[in-house]
């Protein structure tokens, strides 16, 4: 199964599962006229020095999707996406930090009877600010960005508002759960 998965990823789809594994952040799914407004719900990894003044947070997500669909009249359509969105944060006061957000997103999509194929890619960046509630083993937050968009198809903005829970395994170790809604414009 994982070599079968490795072998429809691709190299590059690999290596940028590698790169932002161990790095959590806001995560998003996109239509691909990148116009509704969305939800995701996504778990993830993230490795973070405590919450205080003067450390830093290291952050991210990945997000994979592969869907196909055969039709009744012999056609088919595969949609393939993969987006990392990796991010670092410095914490100018207690629990309180302050960040730098990259997205980059790829999207396939492919027809079969007809043939057709349509891809498109997404960068995007912009500031962030996380704040963290209390200091135990479970720590909720609030996060906002605001990120600047251009690709192939699409160059605008989007406003991200999150909120989560990290739960610290050790002082430098955590897995976050995080819920995003956002507006793209």
């Amino acid at each position: 199964l994982l070599v079968g998965l490795m072998q429809k990823m691709g190299i590059k789809s690999i290596l940028a599962l590698i790169l932002f594994i161990s790095t959590p952040f806001n995560s998003f799914a996109q239509d691909t006229d990148l116009k509704q407004v969305y939800t995701n719900l996504t778990t993830a990894i993230n490795s973070a020095l405590l919450t205080h003044k003067g450390s830093y947070e290291l952050g991210g997500s990945i997000y994979y999707d592969y869907t196909q669909t055969d039709y009744k009249n012999g056609s088919e359509k595969t949609d393939e996406i993969i987006q990392g969105k990796p991010g670092i944060y410095h914490f100018f006061f207690n629990n309180l930090a302050f960040g730098i957000v990259v997205s980059y997103t790829n999207n396939s999509t492919k027809y079969k009877n007809p043939s057709q194929e349509v891809n498109f890619e997404q960068t995007a960046v912009g500031p962030s600010i996380k704040k963290y509630f209390h200091k135990d083993k479970l720590r909720p937050y609030v996060s906002a960005g605001y990120l600047f968009s251009t690709g192939d198809q699409i160059e605008g903005s989007e406003i991200v508002l999150g909120t989560g829970i990290m739960y610290h395994f050790q002082s430098t170790f955590g897995i976050t759960l995080h819920l995003n809604y956002g507006i793209i414009f």
